[in-house]
């Protein structure tokens, strides 16, 4: 399972490093870029984040997880602190916030490190709280859980005006709770305490409404007009373009280079909407694989750790793992047919960027020594 998750996430990587360079054409021409600026600077990510994953797997995980978990939690989530009050020369804004961190050579997303941070300090609480022999958790148990939820909470959406990063991540550690035994009350009224957080986020302002409502588009067009959440519906520019990306995509696709709703139609092609563009030059064919590696090569032999982890700090950090990669590729491409609304999220080691690959390879790393963990163990009681 350990080669097929490496190789896997190898392969995905590769693809990213074509997508970067076939969508990212017309911005070049219109920034006057070199034509292979973007692929100049994806190249160096996805080799050294490929690096670190092989070297973070070849280490034993007994020794560096805790410690490294720990200090990613800390670090990031201080960092995430005081981004909004950092000079403009050292913080990168974005959507009218600061979300990234300028290092001069490097921008760096901590929110991204953040959600592996309160991952494991998700799964090193249940771990401690959460014995065998108990289905079900007392209120006071999973404080520190709620804490996380609330701290992300208001500052992703208020401060960062981030929400999908946090629908993203209660979803994960809602997740995490029902696989560790937990009531499904106790989860119930952390989905609710999550849906009043976020209704008051929506309903402060009238734009993010009015965002909310057309975003599910989609939905809204196969619903009689007594049920429609609004008398007309306004499919947002972007989702209307991404349709018309799968659509002149068809079963075949366009061929690599040769889609045309990079031209200026779909901004952030090579980001956040990725998989519009893929499934324009790749139809539905590259799309069905992109699925199959995705479920196939990612998150089934994570699962398979998470079944044979000795130690159920590691399963329930594999959960997390699986939940994170699994509901932002979902979010992502429901939010591209209008299902959904759009939350820029980013598409696990396909879209372009440096601080999503990083993240994604560090935490398949983790997973790589805890299944060489298992491996090592095993040898040693045959």
């Amino acid at each position: 399972m350990q080669r097929i998750l490496f190789y896997s996430s190898v392969i995905l990587l590769s693809i990213s490093v074509i997508m970067a360079y076939s969508l990212t054409s017309y911005i070049s021409i219109i920034f006057e870029y070199h034509p292979t600026y973007f692929i100049q600077r994806q190249i160096p990510v996805v080799v050294g984040s490929i690096l670190m994953m092989w070297l973070i797997a070849l280490c034993d995980v007994d020794r560096f997880f805790k410690l490294t978990g720990l200090g990613i939690f800390i670090v990031s989530a201080i960092v995430v602190a005081i981004l909004p009050i950092l000079p403009e020369t050292l913080a990168h804004s974005a959507g009218g916030a600061k979300r990234w961190l300028n290092l001069g050579f490097f921008n760096i997303a901590p929110l991204e490190f953040f959600k592996i941070g309160s991952i494991f300090f998700v799964a090193w609480g249940l771990a401690r709280k959460a014995p065998k022999n108990i289905k079900n958790f007392n209120i006071l148990e999973v404080i520190p859980h709620i804490l996380v939820v609330c701290l992300f909470s208001v500052v992703s959406v208020f401060i960062l005006k981030d929400f999908g990063q946090i629908a993203l991540l209660a979803g994960t550690i809602c997740v995490m709770l029902l696989f560790a035994g937990g009531s499904v009350r106790l989860v119930l009224i952390l989905v609710g305490g999550f849906c009043c957080v976020g209704a008051m986020a929506i309903f402060s302002e009238d734009y993010r409404v009015e965002r909310f409502f057309s975003g599910f588009s989609a939905l809204q067009s196969l619903l009689p007009e007594s049920l429609k959440f609004g008398k007309e519906i306004v499919e947002p520019y972007q989702i209307y373009q991404a349709n018309n990306a799968i659509y002149f995509g068809g079963f075949w696709g366009q061929g690599t280079g040769e889609g045309i709703i990079k031209l200026g139609f779909l901004s952030e092609v090579h980001t956040d909407l990725v998989l519009a563009g893929l499934a324009e030059e790749w139809g539905f064919v590259g799309f069905f694989l992109i699925c199959i590696i995705f479920v196939g090569g990612i998150l089934y032999p994570i699962l398979v750790i998470a079944n044979r982890a000795s130690k159920r700090i590691y399963a329930f950090f594999c959960i997390g793992v699986i939940c994170l990669i699994a509901c932002s590729f979902l979010m992502n491409a429901f939010g591209i047919t209008g299902v959904i609304p759009l939350k820029g999220i980013a598409v696990p080691f396909l879209s372009y960027g440096g601080s999503s690959v990083v993240a994604n390879c560090l935490m398949i790393g983790i997973v790589l020594a805890i299944a060489n963990k298992i491996s090592s163990s095993n040898k040693k009681e045959e």
